[in-house]
């Protein structure tokens, strides 16, 4: 009977070594490197392993930087995307206390989230990973609205593909130039009110709280 304790062990090393790689990429970032100073070098020795043992694993800096943004993220968005599905109830409130997470994690992981951007403008591959991941956000914001919509919540006038992408993008970039404004975070809590305000008035005008819950089927 074949052993199934090597192959284990391999996946293992292999996850270890690649988990090594992406928090030395974040730790020399947030020690002010620019991504694209960074050699394949430089972060293999941070890593702790040879050079040659990185392409065993990505076939380049920049498969490297996706999957680290990735990761993140998933942590950006994740908890913001449940408020999203949810009903509302808990007004512009609720939405300021989902945005100051935002803000939160990117302050968090903000070197690695300028890198990509940085990336994004001269790489194209990493410029159709940032879009994407901006634009699965933006999706789950979209089929939020297309409900508010089919309840009555929202104008029946509302191009809601284009209100979507401007509420997305826009507080993407907001939150990116208050981080550079605002370095100790000492406003992050008025720019969370700001931009729930904004989002909120976008969808529900000055209602404080949606006009009744949403119906999700039978």
């Amino acid at each position: 009977m074949p052993s199934i304790t090597r192959p284990r062990r391999n996946a293992e090393r292999r996850e270890e070594i690649e988990q090594n790689l992406l928090r030395a990429v974040e730790a020399l970032l947030a020690e002010g490197w620019s991504f694209t100073e960074l050699s394949v070098q430089r972060i293999a020795e941070e890593a702790g392993i040879p050079r040659s043992t990185f392409y065993l694993h990505f076939p380049d800096k920049a498969q490297l930087l996706m999957r680290l943004t990735g990761r993140v993220y998933d942590e950006v968005f994740g908890e913001t995307l449940a408020w999203w599905t949810g009903d509302h109830r808990d007004g512009p409130e609720g939405m300021t206390r989902a945005l100051e997470g935002v803000i939160t994690r990117y302050r968090l992981h903000f070197p690695v989230l300028r890198a990509v951007t940085e990336v994004a403008g001269y790489e194209p591959a990493v410029g159709a990973f940032y879009r994407s991941r901006i634009l699965e956000f933006a999706a789950g914001m979209e089929a939020r609205l297309r409900l508010a919509h089919e309840a009555g919540q929202l104008r029946p006038d509302v191009d809601i593909p284009a209100t979507t992408q401007i509420m997305c993008w826009s507080t993407e970039r907001s939150i990116t130039e208050h981080i550079l404004g605002d370095p100790e975070g000492a406003g992050d809590h008025r720019l969370a009110e700001a931009l729930a305000r904004v989002q909120w008035l976008t969808m529900y005008g000055d209602a404080r709280r949606p006009p009744a819950p949403i119906r999700r089927g039978p």
